[in-house]
């Protein structure tokens, strides 16, 4: 709610506690949302660089490491933050995938 309200040192404040929580932990858990909330609250705050890192830690851990592994969701920022450091061929592909997820996702039989 704070970053939705443009009080970023505040959502930086409630989300620093859960990342130390996170990366404390014996095998480091997969939190897809939580990694698309920290990659947008970069977005708006206008660091586009810092919330592509955190768009694409999404994919991590996974064999491929591909971006055909992100959530459409996060797609969505990462073509934003793309965009924003004039990544056009990026920012499109992004869109495009994001666009195609549910018809060619690699688990779905």
């Amino acid at each position: 709610m704070h970053a939705f309200s443009g009080q970023f040192d505040d959502a930086r404040a409630a989300r620093d506690p859960v990342i130390r929580l996170v990366d404390g932990a014996e095998s480091r858990p997969f939190i897809p949302v939580l990694i698309r909330a920290i990659g947008s609250l970069h977005l708006w705050a206008a660091q586009p660089d810092q919330a592509i890192v955190w768009f694409e830690h999404e994919k991590k851990g996974f064999e491929a490491d591909a971006d055909e592994y992100l959530d459409p969701h996060t797609l969505v920022g990462l073509a934003a933050a793309r965009h924003a450091v004039d990544d056009t061929a990026g920012a499109a592909a992004a869109c495009q995938r994001a666009l195609s997820w549910r018809a060619d996702w690699p688990c779905r039989d």
